[in-house]
């Protein structure tokens, strides 16, 4: 790795479960275990404006969390689909 090229510490990852559309803060370090940072029913997650609020709200959460934990500035990179092996349901 590049010493310019920064590290990738968690993911935050979106996926439908049931009735909810909910979001994930997995770290790098422990894909099994993700921590839930919040969920919004999935009839509210299809009103593109409601559904850009919570995607929005998330990374603002999981930045704070990282930045609190790290003392750092935390920046994401666009969106990415989870690998098939990650892939459950709704996906």
């Amino acid at each position: 790795m590049n010493i310019h090229e920064p590290a990738e510490l968690a993911r935050l990852t979106f996926r439908q479960e049931g009735k909810f559309l909910v979001a994930d803060l997995v770290y790098t370090d422990d894909v099994d275990e993700g921590r839930r940072l919040g969920s919004i029913h999935i009839g509210l997650a299809r009103i593109q404006d409601i559904r850009e609020l919570f995607v929005d709200t998330m990374r603002h959460s999981a930045a704070h969390i990282l930045r609190v934990a790290l003392g750092q500035d935390i920046s994401f990179s666009d969106p990415l689909p989870l690998p098939e092996s990650e892939r459950s349901g709704n996906a």
